[in-house]
């Protein structure tokens, strides 16, 4: 597991998001994760859940969309509070939005 650093999200277009701390292993399958930011204590095992990532309609991996075997994977927001990704892959900025 190879983890790349995330944001908490406190964006307004994922309302299931917001106060998750958003993280990736861009290791293995480029698996996205999220765990609430209050569980967040030292010494304690937080509960993290899988973000489930969907190209259209279909379930798929981060690194299926960027189309790598393996990619680094970097996070981003903007002023309102969006999370950003990108990929060293293939260069290109996607925005996380709520499924169809």
């Amino acid at each position: 597991m190879a983890i790349a650093g995330g944001y908490i999200y406190r964006g307004k277009a994922i309302p299931e998001l917001i106060g998750q701390y958003i993280f990736a292993d861009f290791c293995n399958d480029g698996r996205f994760f999220h765990v609430p930011v209050n569980q967040l204590v030292n010494g304690k095992q937080a509960k993290i859940k899988e973000l489930r990532l969907f190209d259209g309609e279909r379930e798929t991996s981060f690194l299926k969309i960027v189309g790598s075997e393996r990619s680094d994977v970097r996070f981003g927001i903007d002023e309102a509070g969006e999370i950003y990704v990108t990929s060293k892959s293939d260069g290109k900025v996607r925005k996380l939005v709520p499924s169809l």
